[in-house]
């Protein structure tokens, strides 16, 4: 039976703080298959987005085994993580991350640059994710003269720029109306539909209840 796509074997994560460390992970064991959609719910401070970041090469734990497609992610050097992270995972975020002096098209091809792409191929697909996220005739736009739900449609083309088998999205919805944040969630589940695996940390409930399957952290540990 092959390997999941990414395994989390006995995870621990703490923070060194002036008054003692903080645990923020405690002993996680998590499998998630190739092409599933999940939602990683729990209260604030609870670890989830420790998780995410985790899974995303964000952070390194402190204790614990992280496996990628089979292979162990602590015995890859620093440039073999980068490159993991920058071809085969792409970010949301909930404040958005855009650079402000950037444009919509600029802000989206910072992955290919972050990937270490920069060859100039990957215009063409950026102009393409933008028309179909709705922002065709925002190309030259800068952030501050976006809605926040434009905003955030950026930032998902720009998640998906290189093409990723992995997406990760911390609150995508948290920043949004409710009308603005259905339709973010409907262009993330329109991409996992094509194969793509989502992975979503959020406090909507209702949201959590749209994905295949929800994974509750309580106290740095899963709770169910």
């Amino acid at each position: 039976m092959p390997p999941s796509l990414i395994e989390v074997e006995s995870i621990r994560k703490e923070y060194p703080m002036p008054g003692g460390a903080v645990q923020a992970l405690r002993s996680v064991t998590l499998a998630f298959e190739a092409g599933e959609l999940v939602s990683i719910v729990g209260a604030s401070g609870s670890g989830k987005s420790t998780l995410l970041y985790l899974l995303g090469l964000l952070v390194t734990p402190t204790e614990g085994v992280y496996r990628y497609g089979g292979r162990e992610v602590q015995a890859l050097s620093d440039a073999e993580r980068s490159r993991l992270r920058g071809r085969q995972i792409g970010f949301i975020f909930q404040s958005f991350h855009l650079v402000p002096q950037l444009s919509v098209l600029q802000n989206v091809l910072l992955s290919a640059r972050y990937a270490g792409n920069g060859n100039g191929k990957t215009g063409g697909r950026a102009r393409e994710l933008l028309e179909r996220v709705g922002l065709a005739k925002r190309l030259t736009h800068r952030p501050a003269e976006l809605s926040s739900g434009e905003m955030q449609r950026t930032a998902i083309a720009r998640a998906l720029l290189m093409d990723p088998q992995v997406i990760l999205a911390d609150e995508p919805t948290g920043n949004l109306d409710e009308k603005t944040g259905a339709e973010v969630i409907a262009l993330l589940e329109e991409f996992h539909q094509e194969g793509k695996t989502v992975i979503i940390v959020t406090h909507n409930l209702k949201l959590a209840e749209r994905t295949r399957r929800k994974i509750t952290i309580a106290n740095g540990e899963v709770a169910s």
